[in-house]
Formats: C-alpha cells, sequence, structure tokens
C-alpha cells in the first residue's frame, strides 16, 4: 500500500526533489536503506545540486556497507559545498571505516576549521591521531574535546588510554577517574 501511494504521489509531483528526498529521509529512518538510496538517487536526477541530498545517501550507502560509494557520495556533497561541516565529518567516518587513517585525519581537521568548537570532530581526530601512535596529538585533542564539551566521557576514557600508551599510568586513571565522574 505504501509503495502505491508513494508512486502516486511522486507521479503527481514528479519535479519536487524535496518531497522525493523526504521519502529517502523516511526510509532511511525506518532502517530501509536500499528504499532511501532509491529516493536519493532520484531526488538527484532532479536538482543534482543538494550537498544535503548527496550526505545522505552517503549515509544509506555506509549502513549497506557499500564504503567507495559512500565516500563517492560524500566527496560530492563538499565538491557542492566546500563548508559543509556533516560532509566532512562522515567522509573523515568512511576513511576511518576503510583504514584510511592520512584521510580520516585531513577530514577532521577540515570539520574544526570549519568549525573550532566541535567537540565530535576533536574527539575522533583523537581516535585517528591514536590510531596512527601519534600519541602527544591524539592526547591534545582530547583535551581540547573535554574544554569543549566537559560532559563528554569517551574523550575522558580515551585521554586516559592516550597517557596509558605513552606510559603515563598516573594520568591514565585520572582520566578514567574524570570519565566516571562524569557518568555519575
Amino acid at each position: 500500500y505504501f509503495d502505491n501511494l508513494v508512486s502516486v504521489i511522486i507521479e503527481s509531483n514528479p519535479d519536487n526533489a524535496e518531497l522525493i528526498t523526504s521519502f529517502g529521509a523516511n526510509c532511511q529512518n525506518e532502517h530501509y536503506y536500499e528504499g532511501a538510496e532509491y529516493y536519493y538517487k532520484k531526488a538527484i536526477e532532479i536538482n543534482g545540486y543538494s550537498a544535503k541530498v548527496y550526505n545522505n545517501l552517503g549515509v544509506a550507502y555506509s549502513k549497506r556497507k557499500m564504503f567507495d560509494e559512500e565516500i563517492a557520495a560524500y566527496k560530492m556533497a563538499i565538491d557542492l559545498d566546500h563548508t559543509y561541516e556533516d560532509g566532512y565529518f562522515n567522509l573523515g567516518i568512511a576513511y576511518g571505516s576503510k583504514g584510511m587513517v592520512d584521510e580520516e585525519i585531513r577530514s577532521y581537521q577540515k570539520v574544526i576549521e570549519l568549525d573550532s568548537k566541535s567537540s565530535e570532530a576533536f574527539y575522533n581526530l583523537g581516535h585517528a591521531y591514536r590510531g596512527k601512535e601519534m600519541y602527544d596529538e591524539s592526547i591534545a585533542v582530547f583535551k581540547k574535546a573535554i574544554e569543549i564539551n566537559p560532559t563528554l566521557v569517551d574523550a575522558y576514557f580515551n585521554l586516559g588510554v592516550s597517557y596509558g600508551k605513552k606510559g603515563l599510568f598516573s594520568k591514565l586513571s585520572n582520566g578514567i577517574i574524570r570519565g566516571t565522574y562524569c557518568i555519575n
């Protein structure tokens, strides 16, 4: 029934990319990622100039483990809008999923360049740095994430882990204790 209703609505509004995008978002919210992909592509056929639609398409691809397509969609979003933080952020996640840590780092650095108050970007950048055994850098950005958002519990724990990787065990326990304090 739903598919028939959607078909009728689209047939009566064939050039309404925003409406079709909303069907993609609804599919995505219902975890029907193949349907989301279909509607986002249809919206792009009508209006291929929406960074947000390409970003949403990338998210749908990520849920389907289509990582190359995901990366291409985020890159297209960024090409359309060089200031689109979500595109850079999601691109960083995608690169991380593929083990492309240098590219992941550059993506999060770009988010931070666009929004110096993005605790999530600092936090993810800390993980990327730690993955490259760049512990001083990971410590610095985990601290920055905490400075921006003192309730970001995971940042305390990961700060402690980075201290531990450097052999600074007294600071390791301090980070974990502070993270535990935030939870309680």
